[in-house]
């Protein structure tokens, strides 16, 4: 199902939903969300390299290593973006 939002003619969002329930997920499977802050400033790939490198150096008994992991990405596309 998808969703588009249109206001005078222009495309304003599109909005996405994913049956998640029908995937199995793992312990380290995470959905990220990221408004076009992060999306202007890492590649899906680029993203996806930050998450599987931080999560692989977290306790996985760490209730908040994806808090964690959320505050580094955030950190990743803000130094990129001052690269750019």
């Amino acid at each position: 199902m998808s969703v588009s939002v249109i206001i005078n003619d222009t495309l304003k969002f599109k909005v996405k939903v994913y049956p998640l329930s029908q995937y199995e997920h793992g312990a380290d499977d995470v959905l990220i969300l990221g408004t076009d802050g992060l999306w202007d400033v890492l590649s899906n790939q680029e993203v996806a390299e930050v998450v599987t490198g931080f999560l692989a150096n977290c306790d996985p008994d760490d209730r908040h290593r994806h808090v964690l992991l959320s505050r580094h990405e955030h950190s990743c596309s803000r130094s990129e973006l001052n690269f750019r």
